[in-house]
């Protein structure tokens, strides 16, 4: 491994654990400082918050797995397009 590497593993570990700690303990503060329907409003926006973040995941996912799915439908074809080719070159020659 190159220390490259290892500088940037550490980064992305080290500001995993600092964004992990404040999206833990920002919504545990917020809870000390507001009111019951605050906190309701709160809880709802944040559900709705991680709702929306898994369904911009699913919706990326999706468009992948289709895609995917298009370029072997694609080469799929091209290969039959290079078989007849090929066979119609072989007849030619023969």
């Amino acid at each position: 491994m190159k220390i490259k590497d290892i500088i940037k593993g550490v980064i992305i570990s080290v500001s995993a654990i600092v964004i992990g700690y404040f999206a833990v303990g920002l919504p545990l503060n917020l809870f000390n400082v507001l009111s019951k329907d605050g906190q309701r409003i709160f809880f709802i926006v944040e559900l709705c918050l991680y709702l929306f973040i898994g369904a911009v995941f699913l919706v990326i996912q999706d468009r992948k797995e289709q895609q995917l799915k298009k370029e072997q439908i694609r080469h799929e074809k091209r290969k039959e397009k290079n078989k007849t080719v090929q066979e119609n070159w072989y007849d030619l020659v023969a």
